[in-house]
């Protein structure tokens, strides 16, 4: 070796020596230049200096670079297991996961015991949803390196995608217990936490995250949805906000303060909260659904029927969409469309009681009788005694001239809500059908009790009243049920036939005319 071999080896020792210094002291810029000045000098191996360097600039976040120096030691020494991974890691995070695949598996190929290159690779797996490939890989990164923390926290997050939440918690304490200072960790607890309704847990485990790094975002987003639940509005409203200053382009943190908005009443600000998470994320399918919610709420059913549809294009299996698309389907008298998603929620959720009303409302309407009682049945049967349902079912019993049953039900209605001034109507229209007219007036009387404007039972009213006579009686009754539904020919045809009892010939006159006249429209 030449005087100036020896003295270019010599001061590539040190500035190695220096550089590797610096990079542990975490001072990535002067560590870079040193390692820049070694490799400026002509010195016979290169491949481990451009992989020291491009691991700094992997540090800084600099993956253009990174990837350059990794591309160069691995030109210079194709064996050079470090850089293999460490460039997979690059192409991972620029989202070019074949390429990161085929850099881990090449490192794991050199070096079976390479315990980080088994943990990125169950990362790759994991994103391509390979999860039993990913496990394997997390279970041997863990098998080789039994006191990193990181494997543990990544298999805990896949188990948490399978659901499988005690075996995601067991990885996450253990994860947290070897290395106590990275935050996410604490972050997962939370979600478990709070999936398993363990509020108070999962409060703890969102300030133990923020306060060793309180600028992550993920933590003020699961720490607001825990204040929501809990009525603290303004607190939730808080985080939620810090979540959206720290991820402006997380479509999740717009519709969290869009969902506390709407339980304040701030439904404009809601509703503009929902625009700009579907205008960030369009496959959102769950703040489509939210917004058709609140126009729903608002009346304004097209705009609803627009974004359900929307929301079941991208997530067919929505129960909430299918039920609510139902209900504007009803609205509009579309009743087999009404049916289908009806059916289509009872398939999602069988145990959702309220999706079986509004389904045997829709078979009583298409006539459907025996279909609509089974389905009120079911109602009854999965939320318990419902005096609307019952009304329901007396109704249809009452069509079906079962008068018996339709008795008996409206009573047990009745006896769950002795104001329901439906049920007196349906069962006063029994006894007016069986003329046992006291009972009859009597359950007229009480709908009008809780009901005054009730414009059918005034006219069924003043039908009794003519029964027994009291003709003056059966007047005042029609003359009311005329203020509410002045386009009713029955009305006046009945007013008709009083004032020809009473000899008033020309009101009578009057009265049939008016009938005739508003049967022809």
């Amino acid at each position: 070796m030449s005087k100036a071999e020896k003295n270019n080896s010599t001061k590539e020792t040190n500035y190695y020596k220096r550089g590797n210094v610096y990079y542990d002291k975490g001072d990535y810029d002067k560590a870079i230049l040193d390692f820049t000045k070694a490799l400026e000098l002509e010195v016979e191996d290169k491949s481990e200096l451009y992989y020291l360097r491009g691991d700094c600039y992997y540090e800084q976040d600099n993956q253009d670079e990174a990837l350059a120096d990794f591309n160069n030691a691995l030109e210079l020494n194709p064996n050079l297991v470090d850089a293999y991974a460490k460039r997979a890691w690059v192409h991972y995070y620029k989202n070019n996961i074949d390429l990161s695949l085929v850099d881990f598996s090449k490192a794991i190929e050199l070096d079976p015991k390479n315990d980080f290159a088994y943990n990125g690779r169950g990362n790759v797996y994991h994103d391509q949803n390979e999860l039993d490939k990913a496990l394997e890989d997390f279970t041997q990164s863990i098998k080789l390196a039994p006191t990193w923390f990181a494997p543990y926290c990544n298999r805990g997050k896949l188990y948490y995608d399978r659901d499988e939440l005690k075996l995601a918690l067991t990885d996450f304490k253990k994860s947290a217990r070897l290395d106590p200072s990275y935050n996410p960790t604490y972050d997962f607890l939370g979600d478990i936490y709070y999936d398993q309704n363990k509020l108070t847990k999962a409060l703890e485990s969102y300030n133990q995250s923020l306060s060793l790094d309180p600028k992550y975002g993920e933590s003020y987003y699961g720490r607001g949805w825990i204040y929501k639940d809990r009525g603290l509005l303004n607190k939730a409203l808080v985080d939620f906000n810090k979540a959206i200053k720290l991820q402006p382009s997380d479509a999740y943190n717009y519709y969290a303060r869009a969902e506390v908005y709407s339980d304040k009443g701030l439904i404009s600000r809601a509703l503009l909260d929902l625009h700009k998470a579907i205008e960030l994320d369009p496959s959102f399918h769950i703040a489509y659904c939210k917004r058709a919610d609140i126009y729903y709420d608002l009346g304004k059913l097209d705009r609803a029927l627009e974004d359900y549809n929307k929301t079941l294009v991208l997530d067919p299996s929505t129960t909430n969409a299918n039920y609510n698309r139902g209900l504007i389907y009803q609205d509009q008298d579309q009743w087999e469309l009404a049916l289908a998603d009806f059916n289509k929620a009872i398939e999602l959720d069988p145990e959702n009681g309220d999706t079986y009303f509004y389904l045997g409302l829709t078979y009583k309407e298409i006539g459907q009788l025996d279909k609509a009682l089974t389905a009120f049945d079911k109602h009854i049967s999965i939320n318990g005694d419902c005096t609307s349902t019952y009304s329901q079912c007396g109704q249809i019993y009452s069509q079906q001239g079962e008068t018996e049953k339709a008795l008996q039900v409206f009573n047990k209605a009745l006896e769950l809500d002795k104001t329901n001034s439906e049920v007196y109507f349906y069962r006063g229209l029994i006894h007016y059908n069986k003329q046992t007219w006291d009972l009859a007036l009597s359950d007229f009387n009480k709908t009008l009790k809780y009901e005054p404007q009730h414009p059918e039972a005034l006219y069924y009213q003043a039908l009794v009243y003519r029964q027994q006579g009291k003709l003056y009686k059966a007047l005042e009754s029609l003359n009311k049920s005329l203020k509410y539904q002045p386009k009713n020919p029955d009305v006046y045809n009945q007013r008709g036939l009083i004032y020809e009892q009473l000899g008033r010939r020309l009101s009578a006159k009057d009265n049939f005319q008016k009938a005739e006249k508003l049967i022809k429209l």
